[in-house]
Parts: C-alpha cells; sequence; structure tokens
C-alpha cells in the first residue's frame, strides 16, 4: 500500500472517532480471499454485530478525513465517493440506469452504462443520483444488505460484486434504494 493511502487512511480513522466519539467502529480485514467473498463476510460481521453502515475502502484510494462524514450526513442507502476507473478513458466509477428490460425467463435486468454525462445531473446537494456505483469507497446501511437476499456480492464472467449489489437491490427492494 503506498504511502500516501495509508495516510489518508489514518487520518481518515483519527477523523471519524474524533467526530463520532460515541459509536464503535469495526475495523474488519480478513484473509485474503476474493473480494466478492471478503464483502459477504464483512456484512455478516455488520450483521451479527448490529452496525448500522458498512464502509468499504480499497487500499489504492486516497480519502480525505472528512469522507466518512460527508458519506454519513448524505443519508443514502448507498453512496459512493467519487472515484474513477484507473485505465483510459478514466470513466467515473458509477452508472446511470439506460433501461430495464425483460428477458425471455421472465426476469428483470437493467441496462447500465458509464455516468460520464454526471456533471449535468448533480442535484442541488452535490450529489448525483445514478444506477450502480463501484465500492472502492463506498457506505452502505446494514438494512439495505438485510433487506437483500444472500449472498449479496457475487463476480461473475459479465459483472463485478459492487454494481451486481446494486442491481440486486434495486430489483429486490421496494421503494429502490437511493444510490
Amino acid at each position: 500500500v503506498s504511502p500516501f493511502v495509508y495516510a489518508s487512511h489514518c487520518n481518515l480513522w483519527v477523523e471519524m472517532v474524533r467526530k463520532f466519539p460515541d459509536d464503535e467502529f469495526i475495523f474488519y480485514t480478513p484473509y485474503r480471499m476474493s473480494i466478492d467473498n471478503m464483502r459477504n463476510d464483512t456484512a455478516k460481521v455488520a450483521i451479527a454485530h448490529n452496525c448500522n453502515y458498512v464502509m468499504f475502502i480499497d487500499d489504492d484510494v486516497i480519502v480525505p478525513k472528512d469522507t466518512y462524514t460527508k458519506l454519513r450526513a448524505a443519508n443514502k442507502d448507498i453512496i459512493a465517493a467519487m472515484t474513477y476507473i484507473r485505465g483510459y478513458p478514466f470513466h467515473p466509477m458509477f452508472f446511470k440506469d439506460i433501461g430495464t428490460e425483460v428477458l425471455n425467463n421472465g426476469k428483470r435486468r437493467k441496462n447500465l452504462t458509464f455516468h460520464d454525462d454526471y456533471l449535468d445531473t448533480i442535484q442541488p446537494d452535490g450529489l448525483v443520483r445514478t444506477g450502480a456505483v463501484g465500492f472502492s469507497c463506498v457506505l452502505i446501511k446494514t438494512d439495505v444488505i438485510k433487506a437483500v437476499s444472500s449472498p449479496w456480492f457475487v463476480t461473475g464472467p459479465g459483472h463485478t460484486e459492487d454494481v451486481y449489489f446494486c442491481i440486486k437491490a434495486c430489483n429486490e427492494l421496494e421503494p429502490e434504494p437511493e444510490i
């Protein structure tokens, strides 16, 4: 892990404890495993400990120290910090819904595309409503995880575990979660 990234994570944790002194934080770092298994294990730990939120931060993401404060204040079901995909052309790591289709087996499938035009859809509070987000820096209400059938996170040949969860939550929950 880059020393700049690690330092930003440490500064974030200090700020979280300083701003929320009555909250209990669980820092969960399981042994090396696939990312979908790690996220599923983390969700189980959060549910077992009656946590209000799950926050995932990848080990290559520099985070400002007020990230948790801002994500929590937004009070959304699933909310991610602004991050970009690592490779060119560096799309934002969130996706807009461009329609739902019904497949031959009767299941619904959301069609997503990169939300490259997000600047046109920024709300007055600075947030962007979107169809799915990457989980490189995300805060999820544990109640949303509890309401979705498990396994919550699955990596497949045509999808990542984070987008899978967002789509699954939207398909299973009424009303759809705010992302």
